[in-house]
């Protein structure tokens, strides 16, 4: 995989014709307790990390969003578990008939969601392009942090964002959801290397997204669907 320092103003000598779709970027991941970083790589749960160059974020992580994507996993049981087995865009009909919140039947039994909505955001962070994902009980935030950039007004990069997580319990389950708020207007310098970092990903950004899903078919799964439904 790639390294975690991408260069798009000024591509090395041989790289010149790589384009934003054949790059793996990294994901700034919240931690869950189930999470591989966490049950195998002995990190904390409740913080942010990358998840290429694991740097720790534990006290939140301040983001420079520029392009908004959305889609939605398929999903299926696997054991006791559901994984995900493709994606898909709204409307698209392989939706139909899918679930997209657990039901509960009369004598409790819980029948899984068969498909869920993400909101996934290329950010700056650092300098270097990301992607932060949000769905299931951090879906709400994702909607927060584009009503809060729509508010701003001008570009999605005019205004940078601070997530910090939050501890939650739902029944027998303890978990952690990202909330944001508004840090302030970026710079003239942060505005124009981001607008960069948007020239260069922006025209393809569902393909970067899906060619850098840890969760498809790549041994790096975070296993971030290990929090209930909101």
């Amino acid at each position: 995989k790639m390294s975690s320092t991408i260069a798009v103003q000024s591509a090395g000598r041989g790289l010149e014709d790589v384009r934003p779709d054949q790059l793996i970027l990294p994901h700034i991941l919240l931690l869950q307790s189930m999470t591989k970083f966490v049950t195998q790589d002995g990190f904390p749960a409740g913080i942010y990390i990358n998840t290429l160059s694991k740097q720790r974020y534990p006290d939140g992580v301040t983001l420079i969003p520029f392009k908004m994507t959305s889609y939605v996993k398929l999903l299926k049981p696997k054991g006791s578990k559901m994984v995900v087995e493709g994606r898909a865009q709204e409307g698209d009909q392989k939706l139909q008939g899918r679930r997209f919140f657990p039901e509960y039947k009369l004598d409790g039994t819980k029948i899984n969601a068969t498909a869920e909505s993400v909101i996934s955001v290329l950010v700056c962070v650092e300098g270097k392009p990301a992607i932060i994902n949000f769905s299931k009980t951090s879906y709400r935030c994702g909607k927060e942090l584009l009503t809060l950039a729509k508010m701003s007004g001008g570009d999605f990069w005019s205004h940078k964002y601070t997530f910090v997580p939050k501890k939650e319990t739902k029944g027998d389950d303890t978990f952690f959801i990202n909330t944001v708020t508004d840090a302030g207007v970026t710079t003239e310098a942060e505005r124009q290397e981001v607008e960069a970092l948007y020239n260069a990903f922006a025209a393809k950004a569902q393909q970067v997204v899906a060619k850098s899903d840890p969760e498809v078919g790549d041994a790096q799964d975070p296993a971030e669907d290990e929090v209930p439904f909101g």
